[in-house]
């Protein structure tokens, strides 16, 4: 594999998070209320915010990088208290329900699962 594969796959990943956060918010404004799909689409967008984390973190391994092991290990725990507090922020503050926030943030799943069946489906076969 080299490296042009890993950087079209983590194109598609992006573009289906879009397609996923924006086709899950309009389900929720079309069956539930409006305060539901904003929730979801905060739930997509936290989620899609760890994504892009996640990918700087692992693109600042290596030996050339700058900050230590601890500096990279706190960044990748403050994280997740981030997203905790944002989610408990909202629920908090504007009374939103918390499965559509949870069901947004599900979006990340959802898009590795759509590239994994779309590398099973357009690559060639072994």
């Amino acid at each position: 594999m080299n490296d042009l594969f890993y950087r079209d796959a983590l194109r598609r990943i992006d573009r289906f998070f879009a397609i996923l956060g924006v086709l899950g918010t309009a389900t929720c404004a079309l069956l539930y209320t409006s305060r539901e799909a904003v929730a979801f689409a905060c739930g997509s967008l936290l989620a899609y915010l760890s994504f892009l984390l996640i990918k700087r973190f692992v693109n600042s391994l290596g030996p050339t990088t700058e900050t230590s092991p601890r500096g990279q290990a706190f960044g990748l725990i403050f994280r997740y208290l981030i997203i905790g507090g944002a989610v408990f922020g909202m629920i908090k503050t504007t009374g939103m329900s918390p499965w559509p926030v949870f069901a947004g943030l599900a979006t990340a799943v959802a898009a590795v699962l759509a590239e994994i069946v779309y590398e099973l489906v357009t690559s060639p076969s072994s």
